[in-house]
């Protein structure tokens, strides 16, 4: 019997955590999401985005995601013997106990404040010989002489939430604390910010650091293409001998760009809309983005899948792995329940 097509699509945030679950169970394009899940073959997987790329594309990582370093490879911003963080620009609003961390994706922030942001930063932190430079206006980096031992949080999992219990941990914990404090006084105080705020738009008052480690050494995957416009997965694929295809409008497009690939390949589908809008108190953003995923790519890629007889594998980045065969329209009489494929804030916090 040959082999099957199999399309790996990771799509994180699709089944949250999301701020609260009862308000979802009155919604009817929810139920029938949720039934179409409750009828594939559901199997564990990773728990999280980087843990799922490191089983999918067979990357052998043990410690700390190297984030930072896929995402650029490929520039000319990666020296021999350097180490590398994101170092993303945020807003922090302080509380009495707590701060809650705003990511660029929510605020205005032109090329030009990124640059003389990271001009001042530089010129503090010379003497450590860091090297702060953005691949864009909203995605910050810094680069290090000095090793870095770190276990961080990715942004993605920081965002909307308290982060005096996300910060580094680990052997360089203190010194890169304290790198942070400093610069959060430095951005503080830095005359953009109150242009910023006597325009009414919030300042960049911090950053955050992430994705420190290193690289595991080159293979070949099993993936022959990944399609997306993530720069950390098209340095994935750089570094695993995949092609990168770039994503596009409609699932169609995609599906004709499938056609023309071997029938027993293996491919790798990234879908990034959900994971920003799961973050927030406001679940109606994440309900309608869900929507529109539905309808423009995930029930086309299911019909087409089934008629060309590939499988799907669907991956939420929650522990769980959701498997479609062609075999799951055999199990039309399954329905699912909301509180069986979604989780909120505090089942993943409390694991």
């Amino acid at each position: 019997m040959s082999k099957k097509q199999e399309l790996h699509v990771i799509v994180p945030g699709l089944c949250g955590p999301l701020a609260e679950i009862p308000s979802t169970r009155k919604q009817p394009q929810l139920q029938r999401w949720v039934n179409t899940l409750a009828r594939a073959v559901c199997a564990p997987s990773g728990k999280d985005f980087y843990s799922v790329l490191n089983t999918v594309f067979s990357l052998g990582i043990s410690g700390e995601f190297p984030s930072a370093r896929f995402t650029l490879l490929g520039t000319q911003d990666i020296r021999p013997g350097y180490y590398y963080l994101h170092a993303d620009p945020v807003y922090l609003r302080a509380d009495i106990d707590h701060a809650v961390l705003t990511s660029s994706n929510d605020f205005e922030l032109s090329e030009d404040e990124a640059s003389a942001f990271c001009e001042i930063l530089n010129k503090h932190f010379a003497e450590d010989s860091l090297r702060f430079f953005y691949s864009d206006h909203r995605h910050w980096f810094v680069e290090s002489k000095q090793a870095v031992s770190l276990t961080t949080t990715p942004l993605s999992y920081a965002v909307a939430r308290n982060i005096n219990l996300l910060l580094p941990q680990g052997e360089d914990a203190t010194r890169w604390k304290q790198i942070l404090n400093e610069s959060q006084m430095l951005l503080f105080s830095h005359p953009l910010n109150a242009q910023r705020e006597s325009r009414g738009q919030v300042p960049v008052n911090s950053l955050w650091f992430h994705g420190s480690g290193s690289l595991p050494p080159a293979t070949n995957a099993d993936i022959a293409t990944v399609c997306s416009n993530d720069r950390l997965l098209q340095g994935i694929a750089m570094h695993t001998g995949a092609d990168s295809v770039a994503l596009p409008d409609i699932a169609s497009a995609y599906m004709a760009q499938l056609s023309q690939q071997e029938a027993a390949g293996q491919h790798v589908l990234h879908l990034s809309a959900l994971e920003h809008c799961a973050n927030y108190t406001d679940i109606s953003l994440w309900l309608q983005a869900l929507d529109l995923l539905l309808d423009e790519w995930f029930y086309p890629l299911l019909a087409q899948a089934s008629k060309n007889r590939s499988d799907i594998m669907l991956y939420p980045c929650n522990g769980r792995c959701y498997r479609f065969d062609g075999r799951e329209r055999y199990r039309f009489w399954r329905r699912g329940r909301v509180e069986e494929h979604l989780s909120a804030f505090g089942a993943v916090n409390s694991e």
